[in-house]
């Protein structure tokens, strides 16, 4: 096929931040009422590119929540993974408890669809 760029579980991100990405960061990208997550597949300096995973599962850093497998998590406004926040990050792979630092996740795997609005 000559019109593939490439697998479709990676994409390019550009650092227009002004810290440097590390390499495993979880990066929100897409346009505000459509954000989605990639965890950084090495470190990209600031105004570099480098590639990005969209799925896969991943050991992502929590809050003092537990999660029950098949949960779906968010990005909360510290960076924490959450059961609350505004940017969909997966659903819990594998179960953790409250005392735990990780939490699995499946990245961008079924979100929630949104209720479709009650017609009068």
């Amino acid at each position: 096929m000559q019109n593939k760029v490439r697998n479709g579980g990676v994409s390019v991100y550009t650092n227009s931040s002004t810290d440097l990405v590390k390499g495993g960061d979880i990066l929100v990208m897409g346009p505000a009422e459509n954000q989605y997550v990639g965890i950084a597949v090495t470190d990209i300096a600031l105004n570099g590119e480098g590639m990005c995973e969209l799925c896969g599962i991943f050991r992502l850093p929590k809050g003092n929540s537990a999660f029950a497998q098949g949960t779906p998590v968010y990005l909360d406004e510290t960076g924490l993974v959450s059961d609350t926040g505004t940017v969909f990050v997966g659903r819990v792979e594998q179960s953790a408890e409250t005392a735990e630092t990780v939490v699995e996740v499946r990245l961008n795997f079924l979100p929630v669809a949104p209720v479709a609005p009650a017609t009068v």
